[in-house]
């Protein structure tokens, strides 16, 4: 972000599309809006600013372009803040049959 500044507004950019789909998303966008607004963190906070582009560059076509029980559960294990990223961590409240019956729907 500090070599490439054009690329910020950029990514900023991709994010506004999904505000307002889910909660947890809009908080994600506005804690890395802020971040990136602050140069000087970047540099300390480098590896968390990147895992959490990464996370919310997945979590945002999920939410704009797919099954809404597909991109609930990504967004609860992902954005939640409990912390349950691990395989077979999703919450007990996921809609296990949407998201079967659209990998096999027969």
């Amino acid at each position: 972000m500090q070599r490439e500044p054009r690329e910020t507004p950029a990514l900023l950019a991709e994010f506004q599309a999904a505000r307002g789909i889910n909660a947890n998303l809009d908080r994600a966008i506005e804690k890395l809006e802020g971040e990136l607004s602050n140069p000087g963190a970047l540099v300390v906070r480098a590896r968390s600013l990147t895992e959490r582009n990464a996370i919310t560059l997945q979590v945002v076509p999920l939410s704009l372009h797919t099954l809404d029980a597909t991109a609930r559960a990504f967004r609860s294990s992902r954005l939640s803040g409990d912390g349950a990223r691990a395989f077979g961590t999703l919450s007990s409240e996921t809609d296990f049959d949407a998201i079967q019956s659209r990998a096999c729907p027969i």
